[in-house]
């Protein structure tokens, strides 16, 4: 089975202004996230999809890594 190269980000890309706004703004997200995943009144299947929310932003935010 062939794999995929990983994407990844060049230098140039990660220092644009867009890249960073972008960055910013899921990274502010998954903060917000993360606070809702600690309250305790989320059902078991609100906090699955919000865990896999929170992993599939951080998934695209290693792209600059």
């Amino acid at each position: 089975m062939k794999t995929e190269p990983a994407l990844r980000l060049s230098e140039q890309e990660k220092g644009s202004q867009l890249w960073l706004k972008i960055k910013e703004h899921l990274e502010n997200l998954n903060d917000r996230d993360r606070r809702r995943n600690d309250d305790t009144s989320l059902t078991e299947e609100e906090t699955r999809v919000l865990r896999c929310t929170i992993k599939a932003r951080k998934e695209i935010l290693n792209l600059d890594f």
